[in-house]
């Protein structure tokens, strides 16, 4: 029981922090898979240049900017940077993990009320696979996140941009990896406990 209850739990955790990440800029200002800032420089009428900082948040569904102390301005645009194409639009994949984790949820709160009954073994199959299913996708995908945002590194070296940094966005991703496999664990060896026990009852 207390292994079915900390697979939810799990399950949920790693839900919300997908979703954040489904949600981020430009829809969740605040939530970002990466952080740039570049300096501009341009000429004025009377010859002088003047510096001014940009500022730009990248998200799963566009971007946001700012010019120095300016209100963000954001855009809604699945092609962002040019840096890999691929790996930009493997970023859209995040919610279907979403949802795929919310399914696995589901399923989870199912386990609770078969608590007593015990499962078959195509039962404890299709609960092992509905956990373990989208650990395996939000890892890859967390991989991928990492090694997108570590290409910006290019942009630097080219003085393209003057630095990036990882966003919260990232880690939500990696550690909701880390999350659904403990919650896959849990899942695992509750179902063969639970599938011992229904065994056990028919003997």
């Amino acid at each position: 029981m207390k292994l079915a209850i900390a697979t939810s739990a799990l399950l949920f955790v790693a839900w919300i922090l997908l979703l954040l990440v489904s949600l981020s800029t430009p829809i969740l200002k605040d939530v970002a898979l990466v952080k740039v800032h570049t300096v501009y420089h341009f000429r004025e009428i009377s010859g002088s240049v003047v510096d001014h900082d940009l500022y730009v948040k990248f998200g799963i569904w566009g971007r946001c900017f700012k010019m120095d102390i300016a209100d963000w301005t954001c855009r809604k645009s699945t092609e962002q940077t040019g840096i890999d194409s691929t790996l930009e639009r493997a970023l859209v994949v995040h919610p279907v993990a979403c949802t795929l984790v919310f399914v696995a949820f589901v399923v989870s709160l199912c386990i609770l009320r078969c608590k007593d009954r015990g499962f078959t073994g195509r039962q404890a199959l299709l609960i092992v696979g509905s956990v373990m299913t989208p650990a395996v996708l939000t890892t890859i995908l967390g991989i991928m996140d990492v090694v997108w945002v570590s290409k910006f590194q290019q942009l630097v070296n080219s003085d393209a941009i003057e630095s990036y940094e990882f966003g919260n966005a990232i880690w939500m991703s990696v550690g909701a990896a880390v999350v659904l496999w403990c919650s896959s664990l849990s899942g695992c060896i509750h179902a063969f406990k639970q599938s011992r026990y229904a065994h056990e009852r028919k003997l």
